[in-house]
């Protein structure tokens, strides 16, 4: 199966879409909430993007204090 640019485009924007509205779900269930339990609920639950440890930690900081975090799309 071959895809050309404009199909990958829309391959990619249709991901960036999902993942941010994971982002906007999970967010919306773990506000306040531990960074530990964040970090273990991201595993279960989470946006499915790859952070190592150090960028999970962070994003379950950024989660629970309500603040951005810039989620690697593609």
């Amino acid at each position: 199966m071959t895809f050309d640019p404009d199909q990958w485009d829309d391959i990619l924007d249709e991901a960036t879409r999902n993942v941010r509205a994971a982002d906007k779900r999970f967010r919306a269930s773990c506000v306040g909430a531990p960074v530990e339990a964040i970090v273990y609920e991201f595993g279960i639950s989470g946006p499915l993007v790859d952070l190592d440890d150090d960028d999970l930690r962070a994003y379950a900081e950024a989660v629970s204090t309500g603040r951005p975090f810039p989620l690697p799309i593609a």
